[in-house]
């Protein structure tokens, strides 16, 4: 007992004392966690704050963008696009204190900047200060210019290829791939590609010195822009010709279905009558010294071993139909799939002499390869290139010019001439 009364005096102080620190424990921590209550707050409303701000940004530059596709738009309309439309949109409780917008180099989008200010927990408790957001978008126009070329490969690299001082030349229209792959556009070497616009969906190979305008990644992909053109009439026919047309000497072919396809041979030279040429199970070969002349014509291939190649001493010399269902149409490709072990076919111009090749080449399956070592189509009003992909190599220039208004030869829907569309960019 007396053990028991000479502890409990020093346990009770003690337990008076820890009292006292735990209430002073608890004093001192309640700031603290109402501090840090507040910074969670301060944290979860202004990520919120800021993501609304940016949205407002990136939909003040698409409408901001737009406008461009206007050639009587100003700086100062640009400006007023862009104020509008984050005026509109401001998220709720925010202080905007200023919008900029600039158009870019060229007139190819424009970049806005907004900022505002948030109502702060923190800054109520200890000063009067408010949360400053600052957001910038960028919008660029991928349309408004005209389409000349176009890879619909959406995988695999080299989707537009060049390298071996090969150019691509095309000063007043695009050029775009629809590769998602970092290699989308390679230009190797001392090639070039000189485009008034070149976009990538994925990325791009090449120095500065491959490019004649700065070229655009991360750009929307553009659907087949000719999926909906019907293929033409003439190839549900039978054949005309069972077997393979060997030209010899001076000949004149009529429009009809080759079942063997058509070979001009050496020293040969073959004239086309206006109309539809369906290359069914057999190719169209040029050979060495031979050449093709048409006005008005085009050229269907059905088939896997239904290909093209002009060789490097022939001569072409071709134009599309202006009327029908192949009216501005070229090379068409089938787009039934291919049977065997075959996957894509490849189309083959090497001819050093084919300087007019007027209209639109489409080969939604298929490989377009120019390795000539002279200008080709340079001498077209306008040739429009979509295929899976366009390999450009060993030195030639192909020029695809875009002066639709001085032809016949109409330029098929979807590509040539189209309206612009703004998409938000890095």
């Amino acid at each position: 007992m007396f053990g028991d009364l000479s502890l409990r005096a020093p346990l009770g102080a003690f337990f008076r004392a820890t009292r006292g620190n735990m209430g002073l424990l608890v004093a001192g921590a309640v700031p603290v966690l109402f501090g840090l209550a507040a910074l969670t707050v301060d944290f979860t409303n202004g990520h919120r704050a800021r993501s609304a701000l940016q949205e407002a940004a990136d939909g003040a530059a698409l409408a901001a963008a737009s406008e461009l596709r206007l050639r009587s738009t100003s700086e100062s309309s640009v400006n007023a696009a862009a104020a509008a439309y984050v005026g509109a949109n401001m998220p709720a409780g925010a202080h905007l204190r200023g919008v900029q917008a600039a158009t870019l180099d060229d007139r190819s989008g424009v970049r806005v900047r907004v900022s505002a200010s948030f109502s702060s927990v923190m800054g109520g408790m200890f000063r009067d200060e408010e949360y400053v957001a600052q957001v910038e978008a960028v919008a660029r126009l991928s349309g408004g210019t005209p389409l000349c070329a176009l890879a619909l490969e959406e995988l695999q690299g080299n989707a537009v290829y060049l390298n071996r001082r090969a150019r691509i030349l095309a000063p007043e229209c695009a050029v775009v791939s629809n590769s998602a792959s970092a290699r989308g556009i390679v230009v190797r070497d001392s090639s070039q590609l000189n485009s008034l616009m070149v976009c990538s969906a994925g990325g791009l190979v090449g120095d500065s010195d491959n490019f004649e305008n700065e070229p655009l990644s991360d750009c929307p992909a553009i659907p087949d822009p000719l999926a909906g053109r019907p293929e033409p009439a003439a190839a549900a026919g039978g054949c005309d010709f069972a077997a393979v047309v060997q030209v010899i000497g001076v000949r004149t072919l009529s429009p009809g279905t080759y079942c063997g396809g058509i070979v001009v041979l050496p020293n040969a030279t073959l004239t086309l009558q206006q109309g539809v040429y369906v290359m069914r199970g057999g190719p169209l070969i040029v050979m060495n010294r031979g050449s093709l002349v048409g006005e008005h014509v085009g050229f269907y291939f059905d088939g896997n071993l239904a290909i093209m190649r002009f060789e490097p001493q022939s001569r072409i010399d071709l134009s599309a139909p202006r009327a029908g269902d192949m009216a501005g149409f070229l090379f068409f490709s089938s787009r039934a799939p291919l049977g065997g072990a075959l996957n894509l076919r490849r189309f083959v111009i090497g001819s050093n002499d084919a300087r007019t090749l007027l209209g639109t080449i489409y080969l939604r399956d298929g490989i377009l390869e120019v390795n000539a070592r002279r200008p080709i189509a340079d001498r077209s009003a306008y040739t429009v290139v979509v295929a899976r992909r366009i390999e450009v190599t060993s030195g030639p220039d192909l020029v695809l010019n875009a002066d639709y208004d001085s032809t016949d030869v109409p330029v098929p829907n979807g590509v040539g001439p189209r309206e612009g569309q703004a998409f938000l960019s890095d």
